[in-house]
């Protein structure tokens, strides 16, 4: 790619064992040398391919341009909220540029030290009109599945009343109130443990995929992907991508659309158009968890 252009670059990843294809679709930014593809991180010497790293980690930070001499660190730490219903009329704020501190540090031969925040994020500019720079998130050990606990309590909202909600995050001992979630859903152990872990492997691949600023699980595609699985096709462009859930054309299908963002932070934020068309569907996948099966538009 040649410097002073955008472009966009589509993997396919084909596994021939199991006959499927993964698709991952990259923005590829060369307008300037700021942008955050101009930055390489490593932690003990080796190169990190991602952008997560655990609280407190040293990681070094190489720039491929030797005329900057400092660089502005903004720090996020607020809590951030998980995705309301998709039927929700609450307006929908993107994340404002606010950050909660900032530091300056100095770069020396290219190369300077950052040590990782205990939790939310960093993101690393260079000059005060401009934004655009490197983003690095703390995220823990078990990332991309579930921290702990009072995490498990907080990724099941989706599915909770409000009151069971209260309750379970008003305890002290938030692994007998999951427990005791899972285990009314389900009537029995075995098929309590069945739903857990169908949930929560959700959750799990919610991180994966959907991560941006904010974890998948909290995320509007998070959301949708946990309540009602993987879609039956998604449909990509520049501005979004629409997910659509049964057979085209048949009259019960029916479609999320999720609009891109424009943020210094990530590429990977969307949200959805929300509407009220959605309130059925949405408490119909609801209501199937709760009766204590796994929800999916394949299997009904």
């Amino acid at each position: 790619t040649q410097n002073g252009n955008n472009y966009g670059l589509e993997l396919i990843v084909t596994d021939e064992n199991k006959k499927t294809h993964y698709n991952q679709s990259l923005n590829i930014n060369r307008k300037n040398h700021l942008s955050r593809q101009n930055f390489l991180t490593t932690t003990n010497g080796k190169i990190s391919y991602k952008n997560a790293f655990l609280a407190l980690q040293n990681v070094n930070i190489s720039l491929n341009t030797s005329i900057i001499n400092t660089a502005t660190v903004d720090c996020f730490f607020s809590d951030l909220p998980i995705a309301l219903p998709p039927f929700s009329n609450k307006p929908i704020e993107e994340l404002k540029y606010k950050p909660d501190s900032s530091f300056v540090v100095s770069i020396s031969n290219s190369n300077f030290n950052i040590i990782m925040p205990e939790n939310g994020f960093y993101h690393i500019r260079f000059g005060d009109d401009n934004n655009e720079g490197l983003t690095l998130y703390t995220f823990d050990e078990a990332f991309p599945g579930i921290s702990n606990n009072k995490e498990m309590v907080l990724a099941t909202r989706y599915i909770m009343t409000k009151q069971e909600y209260e309750t379970c995050t008003n305890t002290t001992d938030y692994k007998t109130a999951i427990d005791k979630f899972w285990l009314a859903l389900g009537g029995s152990n075995e098929r309590a443990k069945e739903l857990l872990k169908r949930y929560y492997n959700r959750v799990k691949e919610s991180n994966k995929l959907y991560t941006s600023y904010n974890k998948g699980w909290k995320t509007d595609r998070g959301m949708i992907f946990i309540v009602f699985g993987k879609p039956t096709q998604i449909y990509k462009n520049s501005r979004g991508e629409t997910w659509l859930y049964g057979i085209e054309n048949n009259p019960n299908a029916f479609r999320f659309t999720f609009y891109k963002t424009q943020n210094p932070f990530s590429t990977n934020d969307f949200i959805l158009e929300r509407s009220q068309f959605y309130k059925d569907q949405w408490y119909f996948a609801v209501d199937y968890w709760r009766q204590g099966r796994v929800y999916n538009v394949f299997e009904r």
